[in-house]
């Protein structure tokens, strides 16, 4: 237990270090929930006798928060400590130290704002699902969903993610006129028609309510990911669009918004240009739970907003 509330990091290494019987500890920090000990895995090897800490250099950030130190170095740290030094850098800085690049990924992703935590939530629940789901939703007709929806696709596609698709139509569908065998059997009172062709297949199974889409998407096969498209109705994580129609959505089930208006920033939440596919991309591979993706730890100091372009 720190000796003094209120410290940060320095005071619990100086207190942890110097309780530790091993010479070597790794230190990491709790707000890392996607944290994976393979990295601290890749370190132990550098731990040699002139180094006095092992530290991870991600996408050229040093991560101390995710580093082995020497049982010698407590000392360092309560000398910092003492004089008043809670910055960890700088208390670290005096260290014989040895930077070790890695593959970052979301293992350093870390929540220290309301915008980090929508999205780490969003990414947890996908983890736990069999296919990951992202909703796009907008408080209005007219704002873009398909349009922002055709335009993902390929840039998912591209990166080997197979992607089906779940449309929300309060309206009701028309798949043929009736004159078509299949159109024939529903009117006869089917309750289910299937068709199958050569390169796939369709399915129209008559229900008593509509059904949730969170159901409908379980029942898709053969993909990794399925994408909703809904006015309000969204399943968590949800990427929100505002074209300046409407109040934006922004409960929840929101993850991020994607805004056309610059001038006005929503608080506590990720915010991205509509038009920043590229980033759109990126952050539903994090949001499905992929490794791959940019670097979304600038949310904990940037407080979650973004300009045009994305971050």
């Amino acid at each position: 237990v720190d000796e003094t509330a209120g410290q940060g990091p320095v005071a619990g290494l100086s207190r942890g270090l110097a309780a530790s019987s091993h010479t070597w500890s790794f230190a990491v920090s709790a707000d890392m929930p996607f944290f994976s000990f393979d990295a601290a895995r890749e370190l132990l090897p550098k731990a040699e006798r002139m180094v006095r800490a092992v530290v991870p250099v991600a996408e050229g950030r040093c991560e101390p928060l995710a580093a082995l130190y020497h049982k010698e170095t407590a000392h360092v740290f309560s000398a910092a400590m003492a004089a008043g030094e809670r910055s960890l850098r700088r208390a670290a800085a005096a260290l014989p130290a040895l930077d070790v690049p890695v593959r970052a990924g979301a293992c350093f992703f870390n929540v220290n704002t309301p915008a980090a935590l929508r999205l780490a939530r969003g990414r947890a629940a996908n983890l736990v699902r069999r296919v990951p789901l992202v909703s796009i939703v907008a408080p209005a007709s007219g704002t873009g969903k398909t349009t922002f929806v055709e335009k993902l696709l390929p840039l998912l596609t591209s990166r080997g993610v197979r992607v089906g698709v779940v449309k929300s139509d309060a309206h009701g569908i028309v798949l043929n006129d009736g004159t078509k065998d299949s159109g024939r059997f529903r009117a006869a009172g089917a309750s289910s028609v299937a068709v199958v062709a050569p390169a796939g297949f369709w399915l129209y199974e008559r229900t008593q309510e509509k059904l949730s889409l969170e159901v409908a998407a379980a029942r898709m096969t053969d993909v990794d990911l399925v994408l909703i498209e809904t006015r309000s109705h969204g399943v968590f994580p949800a990427l929100s669009l505002w074209r300046e129609l409407e109040e934006p959505l922004l409960d929840e089930r929101v993850a991020a918004l994607f805004s056309s208006c610059h001038e006005r920033q929503a608080e506590g939440i990720l915010q991205l240009d509509l038009e920043a596919m590229e980033d759109a991309a990126h952050l539903v591979l994090f949001l499905m739970g992929r490794e791959e993706g940019f670097d979304l730890r600038r949310i904990a100091w940037d407080g979650g907003h973004s300009g045009k372009g994305g971050a």
